[in-house]
């Protein structure tokens, strides 16, 4: 669907509303702005350019000579509209960052590796926007990093295990020789309670 009439002319503000992330409101202000001509509808031409011109913060007029009336008006509303696309943008650019950076810690299982991801994300995502060149070599550092640390893990947990089965191992020694020396203590109290019993017979 275009919101242009086949005439090649807008005159319709809920045509761009559904496919601008503009509220109605703000769509109106910005075809106001736009059509310094009054004539209620913009050429495909027209549009395009203005608009483009609009979001990079730049005066737009329809002849060669600026239309001095519409300047303060127009400048406060395209600082406005300019910084609230930039920030959908940004926030569009943050969510794919974050699902980029997600699949990568799962491809490499290392989802719960990092005591701190952000802060691994903070140098990926710099790596990404200043040094894209750079992002593949610290990648692989990253699966190295991720190997080593959930070797690390597994041989602390082995260890953890075995000193687990030592202690297991000591307390049951322990157990068995205190049970065996209550058995000869016991016995020698019966042998001694025996020869104290045949001294009172005889």
């Amino acid at each position: 669907v275009t919101v242009f009439h086949l005439a090649g002319l807008l005159s319709s503000r809920q045509r761009l509303h559904r496919e601008l992330p503009l509220s109605a409101e703000e769509l109106e202000d910005v075809f106001d702005s736009l059509d310094t001509d009054h004539t209620g509808h913009l050429t495909l031409a027209a549009f395009s350019s203005r608009f483009s011109q609009f979001l990079h913060g730049r005066r737009i007029s329809v002849t060669d000579e600026p239309n001095q009336g519409l300047v303060p008006v127009f400048k406060a509303k395209e600082v406005l509209y300019q910084s609230q696309w930039e920030a959908r943008l940004s926030g569009m650019e943050d969510e794919e960052e974050e699902g980029h950076f997600t699949m990568l810690l799962e491809s490499l299982g290392a989802s719960n590796v990092f005591e701190d991801p952000d802060e691994v994300r903070s140098l990926w995502a710099k790596l990404r926007r200043d040094e894209p060149h750079l992002l593949s070599n610290f990648e692989e550092f990253l699966a190295r990093v991720t190997h080593q640390i959930k070797e690390a893990h597994q041989e602390r947990t082995e260890m953890e295990s075995a000193l687990q089965r030592k202690a297991a191992t000591h307390n049951s020694e322990i157990r068995h020789l205190y049970e065996e020396m209550e058995a000869q203590i016991k016995t020698e109290k019966d042998r001694l309670l025996l020869q104290d019993s045949e001294r009172i017979q005889l």
